[in-house]
């Protein structure tokens, strides 16, 4: 929803230093354009930092992955997304959508957001798997979500614990959609939809720890849906205060509370989910908090309950057991943050560090120091400054190589990770560094040491060898090459690999593109082009070359191909139908149906020819 409140306030300017293991509030200042950070291990809670977000952007809703390593900003004006580093409490990446975007979540393993676009009807899936190795992200599909209406504004958006089924708050409808996720072959569909009333308007959603309950805050009718997720049926529909926007279900088993606050009536309303047969609402507690209150977040330990009070620019911190309300900290102007904007706990920490004997310099990402994590771990990237390279990488005294990052994973104590740059000169390599420009595609090298499908990647060879860049579109047959940029940069788009001898570092950019539908081409032979289907037959009959001309939207004509090979399949959009072959002259023809030609057949549909 997109609310604009004519209340302003000053935000929190502070320093934005590396955080502690406490869990942390990721705030968004829909007024401010930035993020303020809620130290919650803090007595009493206190802001440490405030994220400032280029303007406009209206930052909107939130999403803090599982593991603790970035949050997600949806940021409405400038339809992108930012992303926050948690352990340095800066912006590290932006990514651009197609749409404006509501709410979103982000599934365990941190390779792919759903993203709702709150002004359509569909749900993004963005694979963020190489975003922050390689740089890039991707959309890998879109889902209509309600086939009925073209607009049916997408709210709240949750992910389960298997992360292969997605909820999608459909506020416009009074539905509830359920999307079917499979990351690994990026197939994403609308499995079907939960009714509530077409007037619920439901906005945020919650899961229940166990999975086996959806809680939906329905804003025009003043209630929360209760759904059980293995029918994929409504149990309840429980009466609350006034304009609910946001629900949270406390994530410790044993205290069986779900919270909704009424933006109407600044208060919040405690859901006993423990009772049976179905949940019923508490009368009491039923707590005070600052002026039309938004999002709602519950500490990991279940003990704290965080309300986002969108006029009132504050966050009230409530006993998440007896409801009372414990302190109000300022952040910044119309706060919203929709979703999950709590943070994990962090309970260990990599010690990071650079090597002082290397001969070379470089940095470490996210930092240098005690970097808090969770179970889950992180990654490090390790950045060589010109001229150098990583000569190696330990993690609590086992060589790792010398890689230019590492996942740590699985980690269940304090771990101590140092880094070593060399010079390249000492270490006779140089540097290849791989960019891919905007759409996917996969690039490896030859011999390997590169192989991405999207953003930047950068291995060492040894100096004067030889590498060929490759492009493969296997598994994305509807894209090519536009462009081939840096040391290879004059080769004809249309080849598909370019090599590079490394006698100094080197860069090389390639830009992919999506194709046309079809490909328009002119069937011909040498020195002559051929008039009619039967001609093209008996000439690859007679095994004489046949080849065909593409022309793409550009109309620039390219390479010939040959077409009358057993592997080879050309489909010819049309003839010319103003024109015979005599008085043809070069530029763009309408063309009516296709041809196939093949090494024995030839299929044509709709031809016209003249």
């Amino acid at each position: 929803m997109y609310f604009r409140l004519l209340v302003t306030m000053f935000s929190l300017l502070m320093y934005a230093g590396l955080a502690s293991a406490a869990p942390f509030a990721y705030i968004a200042n829909s007024g401010g354009n930035s993020v303020t950070v809620i130290d919650t291990g803090a007595v009493p809670p206190v802001a440490t930092a405030t994220i400032p977000l280029p303007t406009p952007s209206y930052p909107y809703a939130v999403a803090v992955s599982p593991n603790g390593v970035h949050a997600y900003v949806t940021c409405q004006d400038s339809l992108k997304i930012a992303v926050i580093d948690t352990a340095t409490n800066t912006v590290v990446k932006t990514l651009n959508t197609s749409l404006k975007p509501g709410g979103l979540a982000v599934n365990a393993a941190e390779t792919r957001l759903y993203v709702a676009d709150n002004n359509n009807n569909t749900l993004t899936v963005i694979d963020v798997s190489k975003l922050f190795d390689t740089g890039a992200a991707a959309e890998v599909a879109k889902v209509t979500l309600d086939s009925k209406v073209a607009v049916s504004v997408p709210e709240g958006v949750v992910i389960n614990a298997a992360g292969n089924t997605v909820y999608v708050a459909n506020a416009g409808t009074g539905k509830v959609a359920v999307v079917n996720a499979n990351d690994v072959t990026d197939v994403y569909t609308k499995a079907g939809e939960i009714a509530l009333d077409p007037g619920d308007y439901p906005m945020g959603m919650a899961l229940s720890p166990d999975g086996a309950k959806l809680y939906a805050a329905n804003f025009n009718s003043g209630s929360v849906a209760v759904i059980d997720t293995a029918t994929r049926a409504l149990k309840v529909k429980l009466s609350v205060a006034t304009a609910p926007v946001s629900v949270a279900v406390n994530p410790v088993a044993a205290n069986k509370f779900a919270y909704t606050p009424s933006s109407v009536l600044d208060k919040v309303t405690f859901i006993n989910t423990g009772s049976t047969p179905n949940d019923t609402v508490l009368t009491t507690p039923a707590p005070v908090v600052g002026s039309q209150p938004w999002g709602a977040a519950v500490t990991p330990d279940g003990s704290k309950l965080y309300i986002v009070n969108y006029q009132a620019g504050t966050v009230s911190v409530l006993d998440a057991v007896t409801g009372s309300v414990l302190n109000s900290v300022p952040v910044g102007v119309k706060p919203t943050s929709m979703g999950n904007f709590m943070s994990p706990a962090y309970p260990y920490v990599v010690n990071a560090s650079i090597d002082a004997t290397g001969t070379g310099t470089g940095t470490v990402a996210p930092g240098v120091g005690a970097i808090p994590v969770t179970a889950y771990g992180r990654s490090f990237y390790f950045t060589p400054a010109v001229g150098s390279v990583v000569d190696s990488v330990t993690l609590n005294g086992v060589a790792k190589g010398a890689g230019t990052s590492i996942d740590i994973t699985n980690i269940t104590a304090n771990q101590t990770l140092v880094v070593k740059f060399a010079t390249a000169a000492s270490k006779n390599v140089q540097p290849l560094t791989v960019e891919l420009m905007n759409l996917g595609g996969r690039v490896y090298t030859t011999p390997t040491g590169i192989d991405i499908t999207s953003g930047i990647m950068t291995a060492e060879y040894p100096t004067a060898s030889q590498v060929t860049i490759n492009a493969d579109f296997t598994q994305y047959p509807g894209r090519s090459i536009a462009s081939w940029g840096g040391a290879c940069a004059g080769v004809s788009p249309f080849v598909s690999s370019c090599t590079v001898t490394l006698n100094a570092a080197t860069n090389v950019q390639i830009t992919f593109q999506n194709k046309p539908p079809q490909d328009k081409v002119m069937i011909a032979e040498t020195g002559a082009y051929i008039g009619t289907i039967g001609a093209a037959l008996q000439a690859a009959a007679n095994g004489q070359t046949i080849k065909v001309v593409k022309n793409y939207d550009t109309l620039y004509l390219v390479d010939n191909i040959v077409a009358n090979y057993s592997t080879a399949q050309v489909t010819l959009s049309g003839g010319w139908d103003d024109m015979g072959f005599a008085t043809r002259t070069a530029g763009n023809y309408t063309r009516l149906g296709s041809l196939t030609i093949q090494s024995n057949a030839i299929v044509a549909d709709m031809i016209v020819i003249q």
